[in-house]
């Protein structure tokens, strides 16, 4: 039903793109750590290369986009791997799902676009729309899906210049380690709570881990410092709970934990001075940011 919806709604013209500039690869990144449980389960190698580069168009339609990609290369591939390429070819990004599946006849490419539209290939079940969302899409947003050689899909768009984003600083020598602080930690999906919970803990840290913004705001402080996720399934997000997280704990240390990257989200950061803490978050990131914390002394408090 969702798929059909969407279908309507490009074919509506109802859906208006908003492009903001961003780097493809930790999008990409985000995209495949989720689907590494689907990868498991059928015993496939899934990764992404080392490429990258800065493109401007609708993130939510690009992601979209690869999503299809992926869901695909993971349903028609038995064994073997997939990859996530990035690849500059002259002006251009072009990004690339590659999969050692059943491949498509060459006289069978121009049909797996159209909707409900299936090879009949494959163990696994569809109902043939992800492809036709994908072409729809993809003329919304300036690039071209295509079929590639073998089992490949990939978008082109046009490469542009980095913006600068402010990010958590990483020291060329890692600082000694620091233990001992109490963390608050609001994100809304229970399985990146318990991941930075485990990453926290196992740094000697103590942390208290809550999902929405009324635990974070009754939660038992000081804290030390906040690390807090964007999206929290509300209309608020996490740029309006760090403010209130502020008003409550003067002085606190935060940081926004997102692989958001649209403009209007940088600017609000800038103007509160939020350092961002990209997803997937790298341990080398988490533990510059926390020695900072430790630095500053913020909040003053000890784990009992």
């Amino acid at each position: 039903m969702r798929a059909l919806l969407d279908i309507s709604k490009l074919d509506a013209g109802g859906v208006k793109p908003q492009p903001t500039r961003f780097a493809v690869r930790p999008m990409l990144a985000d995209l495949a750590e989720s689907f590494q449980p689907l990868a498991a389960e059928k015993g496939l190698l899934l990764r992404v290369g080392p490429g990258d580069g800065w493109v401007e168009t609708d993130r939510s339609l690009l992601r979209s986009i690869v999503q299809n990609f992926l869901s695909n290369a993971i349903r028609y591939t038995d064994q073997g791997r997939i990859l996530v390429a990035v690849r500059r070819r002259g002006a251009a990004v072009r990004i690339e799902i590659w999969d050692s599946g059943i491949g498509i006849a060459p006289d069978k490419l121009a049909l797996i676009f159209r909707e409900f539209e299936r090879l009949g290939q494959g163990s696994e079940s569809g109902i043939g729309l992800g492809l036709a969302i994908v072409e729809r899409s993809a003329a919304l947003i300036g690039g071209r899906s295509w079929p590639g050689k073998g089992s490949c899909f990939a978008i082109s768009l046009p490469l542009v210049a980095a913006s600068p984003i402010r990010t958590a600083p990483v020291a060329a020598a890692l600082p000694a380690p620091t233990t001992g602080l109490r963390l608050l930690v609001v994100d809304d999906d229970p399985a990146n709570r318990a991941a930075m919970q485990a990453a926290l803990e196992s740094m000697g840290h103590g942390c208290v881990v809550v999902a929405t913004e009324g635990e974070a705001l009754t939660a038992s402080g000081p804290f030390d410092g906040a690390l807090v996720d964007f999206a929290l399934g509300t209309a608020r997000d996490g740029i309006d709970l760090i403010d209130a997280l502020r008003d409550r704990w003067p002085g606190l240390a935060v940081a926004l934990v997102t692989a958001e990257r649209s403009e209007a989200m940088l600017a609000r950061l800038a103007e509160r001075d939020i350092p961002l803490l990209a997803k997937p978050l790298a341990a080398a990131v988490l533990e510059q940011w926390i020695a900072e914390v430790a630095r500053r002394g913020a909040g003053g408090s000890a784990v009992p």
